[in-house]
Parts: C-alpha cells; structure tokens; sequence
C-alpha cells in the first residue's frame, strides 16, 4: 500500500505502550469495546505525536497534503462530520451574512440548513427530468447561465454532482459560467470520492472553488469521514478554521486514519480495483437491458460505479422490489423509490457478488413482474416564498399534520431520506401540490410538520 502518514504515526505510537492518562477513556483496551475494540488500539487524542487536525500540523496535515495531490486540489482538509459539515463549512468560507446564492435544487437539506445558519438568501435551479423517467438529471450549464444572469449579485453557486441516483454534471463548463459572472462554484460531491480511481476529473480538477466528498459513501474509509478541497483562491487555513467551527474539537482519530488510508489504497491496488468494478456494473446494466424489462436511466453523463435501476418498466416499485431482495435473498439497497432501486458499488464488490445481484433481480422480476406502472404525471413543485429560511427556522414552530398544513410555511426542509433532497423548504408556503406530492412519495397525511405558528 502507498504511504499513509497518519495511520502509521498512530500505529507507531500505540505500539510504544506508553500510559495513557488522557482521552478517551477506553485508554486503547480492547476488552470493555467488544468488536470494537480493534479501533481503540489507535484512538487517541491531540498529542504532539498525532496533531491537531484544525491547526495544519503533525501527521494529519501530511495526510491531507498527499490527499491534495492526489484529488488535484491546492488544499484539502479531513472531515470526521461527513459531507454535511463540508458543505457548511464551504458555504461558510465562500459567502457573507445575507448574500444571495444560487442553489441546485437538488441539493442536500445540510445546504439548506446553511442558509439558516448563515442568513443567506437562496435562488433555486430545478434540474430536468432524464427522458421519460423519474428521475432527475443534474443542471445544466445553460441553466445556470440563465440563473447567474437573473441574479447577478449572487456571490456563489452550490451544484450537486454525481447526484444520489449518479448523474453528472457537466462542472468544466458550468464553473466557466459562474466565474464569467464572478461568483464562486462549490459543489457537493459526495458521492464521486473514487472518480479520480476511474480518471474522471473530480470537480476542483474541472474548476471548482471547493468541493466536498464523502470518503465512506464509495471509499474504504469509516462513516463520517470526509473531504474539504479548494483551488488556490483559499487558503488552507481557511478551510481548517471553517470546518473546525460546524466540526467537534474532539474529532476521531480511526475516522480519521480511515480517510488516510482509502487515500492510500487509491494510489496503489484501489485504482484497478474500481476499474473492475465500473466493468461488473456496465455488465449487469447490459444483462437488465436485454433479458429483463428493468432498464436503466439514460443520463447524459454519469458515475460508472452507481447502478439505479428503473423498476417501474417491469411492474414492480422500487420498494417492493427492495423487499423482496432483503427478504428472499438477503441483499440490501442503498435506497429504493416507487419507481427505482439504487445499489452502490465500490472496490469491494466483486463479480461474484455482481451476479448475485442481478440473479436475485431477475428472479424478483421473474416472479413478480407484470405489465409497466403507469408513472404519474405529478411534477415536482416549486413553491412560493413567504420567508428566509434564517426566519422561519427560528421562528416560533407548532406541529400540524400534512394534510392540514396547506397555506402554512415551513419551518423545517421536508425531505424523504435517502436522498435527503427537501420537496419543501424552511420559508416555503406548503401548498396543495406539495402535500400530494410528499404523500405520493412515501409520507403518511398524518405525518407531523413543523410550521411557522402565526
């Protein structure tokens, strides 16, 4: 494996067997962790032999270094709150109190919940629907070349890409356009940590101002872990001190070797690995294609390792479809929707594991499947604005039920998770297409929704 500096400075020094009379408790025994007591044995504190991760020094900052190479990035800075506390601390570093910004719909509700936090005054970008089905594609450059001209004292631009489903945007020309207008680019890419394992350019390489990936969606690496990059318009200091402020100051020290160590293995077998499996995925979206009635969404660009399948095309939803794999085979999903099924592949999935997948998928379609569902032709809403987002999350709530919140405003993203994508944001008037669309997708009528109380 290539170097991982900060994993084997821990290793060094647990092995030393020195008294421990500082954080955390456990003192690196194994015996009161059970299965977790592997991980103790280099769960450590800020000591000068590990580093802080929020001063830029030790161990951790020659992990983040090599980690900066190897994403192409001027700066990277290691995460242990996951994507959500990168793309706070992005949104942080790249706009002031008040500022309006320029957001994709699609976004995650932590970008949402940013806003909030920051006051700032969020103009939205709806992506398209990808041909007949679904799902949504990702933004388009001409999009945002229309929204940056509508709204041109924007100071930023936040784009999602890959997406949950694994549409990809076209960054190279949209961070062209958004800087044409003068505004930073941050993209939440937290799912497209191992593109660069596949040579795809990851968004700083292709122009982004800062990017965030989560390393445990499709690394190697422990949940939580994550990363900060920018290009050279910010320093890392910057970035250490905007991730330390929405981060613990007692960050996990096996997080955070994890995150050295997925690095590590891109470098070295991962790269193959990850090619292999882009190959398994290719051949099961071949198989589907031609033997079953799954098919697979037709995006124009898209991550090579994400395998969403349409189900609705065969009969079946989503869900029941996720069942029946949990159930009779013993497969678990990423998510599943009415209409698709999203499986995530990685370095560890192996071809014996692919076919197993699509056997069990076309054992469920086999036996299951029937003529296609009709796809309601319900489109997502777009409601009004009745306040900031930094208002109505600090205004005053009472709880109603969604079928009697109509003519309300949002206190709180409503958002079915996964994907965690808010149909109704803080400040929005929920209004009767979007109380039948969250039904639609999952929500019970009398489901509790926080609202602004009058």
């Amino acid at each position: 494996m290539s170097e991982a500096p900060l994993y084997s400075a821990l290793l060094k020094l647990a092995g030393e067997e020195r008294l421990r009379f500082h954080m955390p408790g456990h003192k690196g025994r194994k015996a009161s962790l059970g299965l977790l007591g592997d991980a103790a044995f280099i769960d450590y504190t800020e000591l000068p032999q590990t580093g802080n991760l929020y001063e830029g020094n030790g161990p951790i900052n020659e992990a983040e270094r090599l980690a900066a190479e190897f994403y192409g990035a001027s700066n990277c800075a290691f995460l242990t709150g996951g994507s959500t506390q990168g793309i706070t601390a992005a949104m942080y570093s790249a706009c002031r109190p008040g500022s309006k910004i320029i957001l994709d719909r699609n976004c995650h509700r932590c970008v949402i919940n940013a806003c909030g936090l920051m006051d700032l005054d969020p103009s939205y970008i709806y992506p398209p629907l990808s041909g007949e089905s679904s799902v949504t594609e990702c933004i388009t450059p001409e999009a945002v070349l229309e929204k940056v001209q509508s709204v041109p004292e924007a100071v930023a631009v936040v784009v999602t890409s890959p997406t949950y489903y694994g549409a990809a945007a076209d960054i190279g020309r949209i961070s062209e356009i958004v800087h044409n207008a003068g505004m930073k680019l941050i993209v939440d890419e937290a799912h497209g940590a191992h593109f660069p394992a596949l040579g795809i350019k990851n968004a700083v390489l292709s122009g982004a101002d800062i990017s965030v990936c989560s390393a445990h969606k499709t690394l190697p690496a422990l949940g939580q872990s994550a990363f900060l990059f920018s290009n050279s318009s910010f320093a890392k200091s910057e970035l250490s001190f905007a991730a330390s402020i929405f981060g613990t100051s007692s960050p996990s020290y096996p997080i955070l070797a994890s995150i050295d160590l997925a690095r590590a293995y891109l470098c070295a077998e991962g790269g193959e690995r990850y090619r292999k499996a882009t190959a398994y995925v290719s051949e099961v979206m071949d198989a589907f294609q031609k033997n079953t009635a799954f098919r697979i969404p037709r995006f124009k660009m898209r991550d090579p390792c994400r395998l969403t399948v349409e189900t609705f095309q065969a009969g079946l939803s989503g869900l029941f479809t996720a069942e029946r794999l949990r159930e009779d085979y013993k497969i678990d999903c990423e998510m599943a929707d009415y209409y698709n099924i999203v499986f995530i592949v990685t370095c560890e999935d192996g071809k014996e594991k692919m076919d197993a997948l699509y056997n069990s998928m076309y054992s469920v379609w086999k036996g299951y499947g029937g003529e296609p569902l009709p796809i309601e032709s319900q489109p997502v809403p777009r409601p009004e604005k009745s306040l900031s987002p930094r208002v109505a999350m600090l205004s005053k709530k009472v709880k109603v039920g969604l079928k009697d919140a109509e003519g309300m405003t949002a206190a709180q993203p409503q958002a079915i998770y996964p994907p965690g994508i808010p149909v109704i944001m803080p400040g929005e008037l929920i209004d009767r297409l979007c109380i039948e669309y969250l039904i639609h997708r999952g929500y019970n009528d009398n489901k509790e929704v926080y609202v602004v109380k009058d």
